[in-house]
């Protein structure tokens, strides 16, 4: 937890950094906070007023977003701040903001006593024997500096259980040996393990107590800023120039990367996992899944050291570099050291964009996830994942499909506009819904194009991950009839966000705010905010239970009612009962369904139970990871082998003979999708529709 803490920490203070060289002087935090009021009165669906209650949100959710997990601030900290509570309206208004310099100061200060007693917890060996209390998430800061210390100690040492358990842990029978469970036999690697999680701590610290004030001060103020923002509603969310481009980029499923990404391996080490196909780590030919990165560099920067190092961290380190070059150092499984340079290279990421296979037992049925709603800003005719589909729906055409299955399953959204081009696809004309603004009538959301492409027999797949257009797509073809919408409840997020500059006076604005707008409803006016898709064939799911929703989000907005009723014309109901009486009889034999429903259960308390306190010595510690371990192996050991057929369309089969870097991740891709039940539910519903 501590190090999760300050992996929090980190990420927020290192979100908004990079400037141009030439640029005009930056903007004080007083304009920008006040630019940033300004634009949100104009345009949020649901503008704040600037008072006292304001400032006493604002005060709260700056506190717990320097410390969402309360283990670096005590209350006597925050004590010394209180007097700002409610008067931060105030300094806004008045463009006087001084209470962030405060903050910064006494957030400083105390990094560097927690450093101190990192040093000072770490300096004797731990005791194996003793109990020790550990909570995985606090409800309060801790009440002074000996209750901090408290709290650092007893997850240090859960640390370095954790860190030696993993390290002694047989990666195939997923135990440790009997002899490790005697603490005496454990001296010649306690010392190790300590200094190891005690560096890992204190180089997350030292990297901002280093920092020189004015810099520091930088960030601590792009957190106000943000504070601002998140208390309007939870999507809401104020960037700097990169930062808003990198998310208008993020739907675009075309990249710049080196093709490999960054894992744990069950010692804790960090690794090479998931080559990209055709990306510049695969064409290399030195570089295997699992070797173990020991450091990297950038061009003209720092080395960074990745032995003993966080996975999250040393992500974060990388996914903020803009260079196109970057030098490996790795470890083989022969222990032999390399060396290897990669440049970045622009190309599809196949896992982001959308992909059409032919899959089934007895009928051929179109299978095509989305995992995105992307669109191509950058082109003047913004072709998206709705184009790519329709292409996907044509080529399936030769091979005579007799329905088909839409994964939207953890999608979490995109363009508004390609999920309505996408629902045209399957739908003639009509109402797709409407949109509602702060001010004004809202405003109807129509089919854009005439026509269909495909008006067969269709199984849309959806889970708790499934948000925002990917919940606008399903509730249009579930009010039209047009599909059996299958799997659970969606997320509930209802509502759609627009861009907007700060310094909209500026040729070049470098301040922008990503602002809640309008709330959505579906065709037949029904909010999709909160109360997101209701499945119309409920499918057991390892979420269920776990408060995966935009209600339990803080800050969320509430659902708007519709004033008007909206005039569109559904195709004949889809007879469900057969299909539920059927999909219920198939799932009770399914031991993979029924292990899914026990792990929901385990989740579910393990949720519940997140705030209290369990007492562990070295003995307790090892029973609860092999515990945990033994359900791992129940899991996989319950895989079945594949359940139905799969293959590329025909139209691609020419394709296949030549591109390599396809075939290598279709590869891979086909053995996931042969084992997943929902898709082989999906196939049975699909038959099930067809007789």
């Amino acid at each position: 937890m501590f190090k999760s803490t300050y992996i929090t920490f980190i990420s927020f203070l290192i979100f908004n950094t990079l400037h141009a060289q030439n640029a005009p002087k930056p903007l004080s935090i007083n304009t920008k906070a006040a630019l940033l009021i300004e634009v949100l009165t104009k345009y949020h669906c649901e503008p704040q007023v600037i008072d006292n209650a304001f400032s006493q949100k604002l005060f709260k959710t700056y506190i717990s977003n320097l410390d969402p997990e309360k283990d670096i601030l005590t209350k006597e900290d925050v004590f010394k701040i209180k007097k700002f509570e409610f008067l931060l309206d105030d300094q806004i208004k008045s463009k006087n903001i001084i209470f962030v310099n405060n903050v910064a100061q006494i957030v400083k200060a105390r990094l560097k006593k927690n450093d101190s007693l990192l040093v000072a917890i770490t300096d004797k060996p731990i005791n194996f024997n003793s109990n020790f209390t550990y909570t995985q998430f606090y409800d309060s800061l801790a009440t002074n500096e000996a209750e901090l210390k408290s709290r650092l100690q007893k997850n240090l040492k859960y640390s370095i259980f954790n860190h030696l358990y993993y390290s002694l842990l047989d990666t195939n029978t997923l135990r440790i040996s009997d002899n490790y469970l005697n603490p005496e036999n454990l001296k010649s690697y306690e010392k190790s393990a300590r200094e190891l999680v005690r560096d890992r701590f204190r180089n997350q610290l030292i990297n901002f107590i280093d920092f020189k004030d004015e810099k520091l001060l930088e960030k601590f103020e792009n957190i106000f800023l943000q504070s601002i923002a998140s208390i309007y509603d939870n999507h809401t969310e104020y960037f700097e120039k990169e930062q808003a481009a990198d998310f208008m980029n993020s739907m675009n499923p075309e990249s710049e990367v080196f093709g490999f990404s960054l894992d744990e391996n069950k010692k804790g080490e960090i690794i090479l996992s998931d080559l990209l196909p055709g990306g510049p780590a695969w064409k290399c030919g030195l570089i295997n899944e699992g070797d173990i990165l020991l450091n990297f560099t950038y061009d003209g920067e720092k080395t960074v050291n990745t032995v003993g190092g966080d996975l999250y961290e040393v992500n974060n380190i990388m996914d903020k570099s803009k260079s196109k070059n970057i030098t490996l150092s790795i470890r083989k499984a022969s222990k032999e050291i390399q060396i290897i340079k990669l440049t970045k290279e622009t190309i599809v990421l196949e896992d982001q964009s959308v992909k059409g296979l032919i899959v089934g037992k007895d009928n051929n049925f179109g299978y095509i996830n989305l995992p995105a709603f992307y669109s191509d800003y950058e082109t003047e005719e913004q072709l998206g994942c709705a184009n790519d589909v329709a292409k996907e729906l044509i080529k399936m055409k030769d091979d005579n499909i007799k329905g088909l299955i839409l994964d939207l399953r953890f999608n979490g959204g995109g363009s508004v506009k390609e999920a309505l081009e996408l629902a045209g696809i399957f739908i003639d004309q009509g109402v797709f819904g409407a949109m509602k603004p702060q001010k004004g009538k809202s405003v109807l959301l129509k089919d854009p194009n005439r026509g269909s492409i495909y008006d067969g027999p269709m199984v849309v797949l959806v889970n708790q991950m499934s948000a925002s257009a990917s919940e606008i797509l399903a509730a249009i073809l579930q009010d039209y009839n047009r599909a059996v919408i299958i799997g659970s409840s969606t997320f509930g997020k209802g509502v759609a966000q627009g861009f907007f500059p700060l310094d909209s006076l500026e040729k070049d604005p470098k301040y922008y705010v990503k602002a809640t707008v309008e709330s959505v409803f579906s065709p037949t006016g029904r909010a999709i905010q909160h109360l997101g898709v209701q499945p119309d064939i409920l499918l057991p799911c390892i979420l269920d239970g776990a408060g995966v929703n935009e209600k339990n989000e803080l800050f969320s907005l509430s659902p708007k009612v519709l004033e008007r009723s909206l005039n569109f014309n559904p195709y004949s109901k889809i007879l469900l009962n057969i299909l539920k009486e059927n999909s219920a009889k198939r799932i009770q034999k399914n031991e993979d369904f029924l292990l899914i429903e026990k792990m929901a259960g385990v989740i579910k308390t393990s949720i519940n139970n997140i705030n209290l306190p369990e007492e562990y010595n070295w003995n307790t510690f090892c029973r609860k990871q092999l515990e945990a371990n033994e359900t791992q192996k129940s899991e996989n050991n319950n895989t079945k082998g594949a359940f139905f057929k799969i293959k590329v369309p025909t139209a691609d089969k020419e394709r296949a003979k030549i591109d390599q870097y396809w075939n290598s991740y279709n590869e891979k891709l086909f053995e996931q999708i042969t084992k997943d039940i929902y898709i082989n539910e999906s196939i049975e519903i699909l038959t099930n529709l067809n007789k």
